[in-house]
């Protein structure tokens, strides 16, 4: 299964995107996001038929 995740600004702007396969069962991913700036983000992530939204927040 390919899952699709998006982050975005807190102002709605696309900051990145990638996509990860995994397989049933828990899953552990780490992507580098050193790039973005200090702020509120949200993270979308695709897979199957169900989407899931989540804020962080990035303090540097």
């Amino acid at each position: 299964m390919v899952k699709m995740d998006t982050c975005y600004s807190l102002s709605g702007e696309r900051v990145c995107s990638f996509s990860i396969s995994v397989s049933k069962g828990t899953s552990h991913h780490q992507k580098e996001l050193s790039f973005l700036a200090s702020g509120v983000y949200f993270i979308k992530a695709d897979f199957e038929n169900r989407t899931i939204a989540k804020k962080f927040v990035l303090l540097k």
